[in-house]
């Protein structure tokens, strides 16, 4: 009975990865392609990230907006309240100050 014998010293400088059949070289140029591939990804991501947060801040922007303007029409409001308030006080006077 004839032995095939193994040498792993032989599959060691073929160049080959003994369980996937590919050399190396094969290996470091996919890693480059995924590196390259995941580098993309993680720049997209990067960029949707900016915009999302350019986008929250527009959005903090006119919400600021909207509060500010709410204020001053409070302000409006309250200051008209108080003047009619004053010319409510004053009509009595008037119809008096007319009666006389």
């Amino acid at each position: 009975m004839l032995k095939k014998s193994f040498d792993l010293d032989k599959v060691r400088h073929s160049g080959q990865n003994f369980f996937r059949g590919k050399s190396p070289a094969q290996e470091t140029e996919k890693s480059a392609y995924q590196i390259k591939n995941t580098r993309k990804v993680i720049e997209t991501e990067a960029q949707l990230l900016s915009n999302r947060i350019a986008l929250l801040r527009q959005e903090e922007l006119k919400a600021m907006r909207r509060i500010e303007d709410a204020k001053k029409k409070a302000i409006d409001v309250y200051s008209s309240k108080v003047k009619n308030e004053e010319r409510q006080k004053m009509v009595p006077i008037l119809i008096y100050i007319s009666i006389l």
